[in-house]
């Protein structure tokens, strides 16, 4: 039953560190065409959210398989 709540923080860790990273490279691009960097700061609240959202997949992508690896 641990290996597969591994298996499950691994995915879910991997989804939300895929997708906040899709949405953070979105934003830089989106700013870059409209060349607003000094003029909206790129929504700087949303941009820290999905940092953190980012950081926390990526935890949890790593924590995953280290427990998937610590089970075999």
């Amino acid at each position: 039953m641990e290996k597969k709540k591994a298996r499950i923080l691994t995915i879910c860790g991997a989804a939300a560190a895929i997708l906040s990273g899709i949405f953070i490279a979105i934003g830089v691009i989106d700013a870059m065409a409209r060349s607003e960097y000094q003029n909206v700061g790129m929504n700087t609240p949303v941009v820290i959210i999905v940092a953190l959202i980012f950081i926390a997949g990526a935890a949890a992508l790593i924590i995953g398989l280290k427990k998937m690896k610590s089970y075999k």
